[in-house]
């Protein structure tokens, strides 16, 4: 692009992101209704995390503003421009024959849909594995900290996996199923794009595997695919304050607390987030973020 070409796109981009929100506000005052956001990742634990996880009441709810932003972004970067993720920085939009490119890598698409750590096998999540994932989520051990959003119903669950698998379209990653040499479940986790803006980084572990450094295992691997599919976009992790597992896990992986502030949608209204990153985000990042 010619000199002066990233900053215009950019001051398009803000544009664009206001103007989104401007219609989804007409939309709600027109049909009397709130528009709701779609399934995304939480953020990290070290035995209880807020990963990929929808309340039961927000399971069929489809947010526009997030999916207009998504829009205007895939417009954008099919037509060669590079669109804003944080301060000082742009992520290029590669493409391959006219079409975006899943990872933005010259030489085609690197797959990450199958890992190993010492003792865990990473898999992209297929429909096959929707039971063991139910389980898991439903169960009311490991939602300690958010107790509203556990899974009362395999289509709540499907759509969390729907969300993941839409990460693993996009960019060519997303969170995995983790299991153990033998098959069983060991938890489901790694890193998921998130409103097509960053890496968010989460998992959430079955109650039988916590206390035996699966979680560092997990978070190792998840940082490693990051940064070899996509190392100019972010890493965050969205968690709840009283959750110090979670902040601790974060703070472990590297990241920096950038953002504290109330929690948008929880039915608390003292609950508060905090936002890690492993590097500087701009205040539209930040915003479209803590919004959801």
């Amino acid at each position: 692009m010619a000199p002066g070409s990233t900053l215009l796109v950019a001051e398009a981009v803000e544009v664009l992101v206001v103007a989104a929100d401007e219609v989804v506000g007409l939309v709600e005052e027109v049909t009397g209704g709130v528009v709701g956001e779609p399934p995304v990742p939480d953020a990290v634990s070290d035995a209880v995390s807020e990963h990929p996880a929808v309340s039961a009441s927000a399971a069929s709810d489809v947010r526009a503003s997030a999916r207009v932003r998504r829009v205007f972004i895939l417009v954008l970067s099919f037509c060669g421009a590079t669109v804003p993720v944080c301060d000082g920085r742009v992520l290029p939009a590669p493409r391959t024959g006219g079409r975006v490119h899943a990872t933005g890598w010259q030489g085609g698409p690197v797959t990450e849909e199958t890992a190993r750590t010492d003792r865990l096998v990473l898999t992209r999540p297929v429909p096959a594995d929707l039971d063991d994932v139910f389980a898991l989520y439903s169960d009311p051990a490991v939602w300690e900290h958010f107790p509203s959003r556990r899974h009362t119903d395999p289509a709540t669950t499907r759509l969390l996996l729907d969300a993941v698998d839409e990460s693993w379209r996009l960019i060519g990653l997303g969170s995995w199923v983790a299991r153990d040499p033998d098959g069983s479940l060991v938890g489901m986790g790694g890193c998921d794009l998130r409103l097509g803006l960053t890496w968010n980084l989460g998992y959430r572990l079955a109650r039988a595997s916590w206390g035996q450094g699966y979680a560092s295992e997990l978070i190792r691997a998840a940082l490693a695919a990051a940064r070899r599919v996509r190392s100019d976009v972010p890493v965050t992790a969205y968690l709840l304050e009283h959750n110090l597992r979670s902040r601790a896990a974060a703070e472990r992986a590297g990241l920096d607390l950038v953002w504290r502030g109330p929690d948008a949608g929880n039915p608390d209204p003292d609950a508060v987030r905090l936002l890690f990153a492993d590097r500087p985000l701009s205040a539209i990042v930040v915003r479209e973020l803590t919004a959801t």
